[in-house]
């Protein structure tokens, strides 16, 4: 079964379970990774236990926004605001002081009763697509108005995608394959995945989140990487379904 899902009960797990007790093989990772990579709570307790660097964080239950600020202690503006367990960046907010956070938490309140304040990181936002455990190409992902939001990750023309990013380091991008792999597995991805970086002045990467069921649209960043190491569209499918059914 090709899973090409995104959002609560196709990328949460949930179908991935109906297809195990229906004993079908099926594309991506397994129950327990996808229900961990969907809750972004749960995969940065992960990263920070397996000594992988993410941005800090706070999980906050949203019952009345207009007292979050309360809740927020340690983190500084701007922040990022999103639900805990959704897809797309729907419901993400970009936070620059207390009255944009109240507006954020009260739109990711619309999508999500549980939500995940983080500490935004300045730099160049890089994305490693993965494969069976293997690095791809690295993406650099530049929106031209904003962040990298539902609208620029799904209208043509509003973001840049640069493979590879144009003047990074060498041992940098080595670093950011590591980690990322290194996530990869402290999740239990399986098949094809992707995690999301942002790279800071100093050239030091920080962990956003993984994704278990990459787009594979004509704009998804998965085709893009795997054609950047020689990997046309036709094999990387074929490759997504033998990793199924390795599985099965």
């Amino acid at each position: 079964m090709v899973i090409a899902l995104h959002g609560t009960y196709g990328e949460d797990g949930a179908v991935q379970g109906l297809l195990e007790v229906m004993g079908l093989p099926y594309t991506g990772s397994g129950v327990a990774a996808s229900a961990i990579c969907m809750d972004k709570a749960i995969s940065k307790r992960l990263f920070a236990d397996g000594g992988l660097p993410t941005p800090p964080w706070r999980e906050l239950r949203i019952d009345d926004p207009a007292h979050a600020p309360d809740h927020i202690d340690g983190l500084s503006f701007p922040l990022f605001i999103k639900p805990l367990a959704n897809g797309s960046s729907v419901g993400v907010s970009r936070a620059n002081d207390a009255d944009g956070l109240k507006q954020a938490l009260a739109a990711a309140a619309e999508v999500s009763p549980r939500v995940l304040a983080e500490q935004a990181i300045t730099g160049r936002e890089l994305t490693l697509t993965i494969l069976d455990g293997e690095a791809l190409p690295l993406i650099e992902i530049r929106p031209k108005e904003g962040f990298y939001d539902y609208r620029n990750k799904y209208t043509k023309g509003c973001t840049e995608y640069l493979i590879p990013p144009p003047g990074l380091d060498e041992a940098v991008a080595r670093r950011v394959g590591e980690i990322g792999v290194a996530a990869y597995h402290a999740l239990g991805c399986h098949g094809l995945a992707r995690v999301d970086f942002m790279l800071d002045a100093d050239d030091a990467p920080w962990l956003l989140e993984a994704n278990t069921i990459p787009g594979l649209t004509e704009l998804s960043l998965a085709p893009q990487s795997a054609a950047a190491a020689g990997i046309p569209f036709d094999e990387l499918a074929e490759r997504i379904l033998a990793s199924a059914w390795s599985r099965a």
